[in-house]
């Protein structure tokens, strides 16, 4: 009898153990299958949000021949939306909220200014609309400088 009681403890323990590991199996693809729906992964110290051009600030004009010294790369850009934020971004943004941006391709026709770069951005202006990924880089004393290298105009 108590040999027939250790076979069915083992049995239900192993139903037990088979069951458990299912169940987390299938939250696990349930979790995969809904970051493959939206198709992005968010890397860290990044945000992908869904905004709007406010205002862009001008150039500073210098003798230097760098990109932003001949073309507009800041602006201050409106929140409309937050799709997500990956690990470690140090701000949690409200719907409204109006930051300055460094556009690393500036703001103008990626034809105009690169037209070697990879891909084509169409640039932007005032009120339209873009979604992009956002990087939050730290600086010394605290501040934090948003960069944007790719959009898409919505």
């Amino acid at each position: 009898m108590k040999c027939i009681k250790k076979i069915v403890r083992s049995i239900l323990l192993f139903l037990l153990v088979f069951l458990y590991s299912f169940i987390i199996s299938a939250q696990k693809d349930t979790i995969g299958s809904v970051n493959k729906q939206a198709n992005q992964t968010i890397e860290p110290n990044n945000c992908i949000v869904k905004a709007e051009i406010i205002e862009i600030q001008p150039v500073k004009k210098n003798k230097l021949r760098r990109l932003c010294h001949r073309f507009p790369c800041k602006a201050i850009v409106k929140i409309n939306e937050i799709v997500g934020y990956g690990s470690s971004f140090p701000v949690i943004f409200s719907k409204g909220t109006e930051i300055k941006v460094y556009f690393a391709h500036s703001l103008k026709p990626s034809k105009k200014v690169l037209p070697n770069l990879k891909y084509d951005l169409p640039g932007l202006l005032i009120g339209d609309k873009f979604k992009a990924k956002i990087e939050a880089i730290e600086k010394l004393g605290g501040s934090i400088k948003f960069l944007v290298y790719y959009y898409e105009v919505l």
